[in-house]
């Protein structure tokens, strides 16, 4: 049932079609890497906890619905088109998972991985008053994401209903006590604490039912990640879906946290509608939650990074996204799509707007907290000033983007 805080004490040679249910060009990284000698090479292994290559490669095999949303949510959650099922798949599907996260994260494939050094006692401080856009004319909205798994405990999947109990009770219990309580809320009284606690906790089935008010509030406020609950979901989720599974929810309604849902940890957290290109906020926010989980022991590679079910969230495991207004640089989309990608952006179009795409950040392996937030308010305070720049031009000049593009590329 639900908890609350204030209720608990202190191609051809390739051996995969590009054609698959995700339309994003990223699942042409699982094509241009399972060469038919990689696919004859790791095509009968197993890991230690029974999950094959099919497990990896579910997301570019798997039929789903073809809705929109659908899609839009496997392009976002599986951009390379792999899942890792399990911890030890990094290892026995090196030949082809190595070379697909070095191309994602714009390593020299050739190269080895460097040595991962998380930032040190980090709490954002410094940077809570970034802001890309004070006037709101530009970023409509933007949200951070970050994804942890416990050391002493498997993936989700390979969990037993009583590993799932005990997973979800070590968060919930540090999420819902009074310190976690003071972190998101530094200027609350010990009074205001002891009466409204830090957020309230789900299950998974409070947010799948229909209708559910939870779903309906983490997505109203931009925190509702994919569930995957969809047939043959077993592959992503184990036997046990959704059991041992819920959400925390702040009482500001501005953070999030899933328990168990592919990953142990994924904290979203978004900006509010007044201030939505304030990424120094929630960037801070994240890091001071972050102290307070971190003393769960989570789960590190001296490569990759902080372990993950999706391989696009290794490293730091640091995805920001910003949804943008910007009409004129719109007026060139491909033009704009390669504007982004060099300064390690991913572009997607947003719904029906016309005028409207998002942004992420690529990139999260080779660089810990504090570069992967200077590099992507870096890379899109420059792409709002060239936004800038445009809208001051005279219409003819302006038509003429191209010329923009050369100039600062």
């Amino acid at each position: 049932g639900r908890r609350t805080s204030s209720s608990i004490s202190t191609k051809t040679n390739s051996a995969v079609s590009t054609t698959s249910s995700s339309t994003t060009v990223f699942t042409t990284l699982l094509a241009k890497h399972l060469k038919r000698y990689v696919y004859d090479s790791i095509r009968l292994r197993i890991t230690k906890l029974d999950h094959n290559l099919y497990d990896v490669v579910w997301p570019s095999v798997k039929k789903l619905p073809p809705e929109p949303s659908v899609r839009s949510a496997l392009d976002e959650d599986f951009p390379m088109g792999v899942v890792a099922p399990d911890y030890y798949a990094y290892r026995v599907f090196a030949e082809l998972l190595e070379p697909m996260i070095k191309e994602y994260n714009y390593m020299d494939v050739r190269q080895p991985f460097g040595v991962f050094k998380a930032s040190i006692d980090n709490t954002g401080d410094g940077v809570g008053d970034v802001d890309l856009d004070p006037t709101g004319k530009w970023v409509v909205a933007g949200s951070l994401e970050c994804t942890r798994n416990l050391s002493f405990y498997e993936l989700p999947k390979s969990l037993s209903p009583t590993e799932l109990e005990d997973v979800e009770r070590l968060i919930t219990d540090l999420l819902l006590n009074s310190r976690t309580a003071h972190v998101l809320y530094p200027n609350a009284s010990d009074d205001e604490i002891r009466e409204k606690g830090s957020g309230t906790y789900y299950t998974m089935n409070e947010v799948l039912e229909e209708p559910s008010e939870a779903r309906v509030t983490l997505a109203s406020h931009g925190l509702l990640i994919p569930l995957w609950n969809v047939p043959d979901s077993d592959r992503l989720h184990g036997r046990h879906w959704p059991y041992g599974r819920g959400v925390f929810l702040s009482n500001s309604c501005n953070l999030a946290v899933y328990v168990n849902v592919l990953d142990h940890v994924r904290i979203v957290t978004s900006t509010e509608s007044s201030s939505p290109g304030a990424v120094g906020l929630i960037y801070a926010r994240l890091m001071r939650i972050l102290s307070i989980l971190d003393e769960l022991n989570f789960r590190q590679d001296d490569r990759l990074g902080y372990l993950s079910a999706r391989p696009s969230t290794l490293g730091c495991g640091l995805k920001f996204r910003l949804t943008l207004k910007c009409s004129n640089l719109l007026r060139e989309p491909d033009n704009l799509r390669q504007l982004c990608a060099m300064r390690g952006l991913i572009f997607r179009r947003s719904g029906g707007a016309a005028d409207v795409f998002r942004v992420s950040n690529r990139v999260s392996v080779g660089v810990n907290a504090d570069q992967c937030f200077s590099d992507f308010t870096t890379a899109v305070a420059n792409i709002l000033q060239l936004e800038k720049d445009m809208s001051m031009m005279m219409p003819e000049t302006r038509r003429n983007g191209l010329t923009v593009f050369r100039r600062r590329s």
